[in-house]
């Protein structure tokens, strides 16, 4: 599957040349080797499987010239649900699972957080896919998907 890519991978001089983020943007539009930002590697990893119509993204209020550029060749583009402020990973799946739930009660949730580094999309997205055939067996069941760390982490700060 994949790996958790971390934020200060790298030796000191390599995370001192990284490209740095602009003020007000957000990691998931950040471009680490300077081609396709994380967010783009994630919704293209994700419509390996799940069409845009049936995707959605949550972001902070402010992000609309970072996401117009990211979004303006994919019609129809996933849903853009906006934070007024940053309250974090939790607020952002309550905010998303409740929306989704209003549209469509019998949906399933997938979480794809998009500052990971997935080395196989085809394998990671099969990986899910599996994950839903059992939520669809068992819907009341939470499952969640992780990958074993191919190395301690000490520099994230999540």
């Amino acid at each position: 599957m994949g790996r958790r890519a971390r934020r200060g991978q790298g030796s000191a001089s390599e995370r001192a040349d990284a490209p740095r983020l602009r003020r007000g943007q957000t990691q998931a539009v950040r471009r680490p080797d300077g081609g396709k930002s994380l967010l783009r590697q994630t919704l293209e990893r994700v419509s390996v499987r799940i069409p845009s119509r049936r995707t959605v993204v949550v972001t902070m209020a402010g992000q609309e010239s970072y996401l117009a550029a990211e979004f303006g060749h994919d019609s129809p583009g996933p849903h853009v649900l906006q934070q007024p402020e940053d309250r974090g990973t939790a607020a952002a799946v309550l905010l998303a699972a409740h929306w989704i739930r209003a549209r469509d009660s019998e949906a399933r949730l997938v979480v794809l957080p998009s500052d990971h580094f997935v080395a196989d999309d085809g394998l990671f997205m099969a990986h899910v896919v599996e994950v839903l055939n059992v939520l669809e067996a068992q819907p009341e069941r939470i499952i969640l998907l992780g990958a074993e760390p191919t190395e301690p982490e000490t520099d994230y700060a999540g």
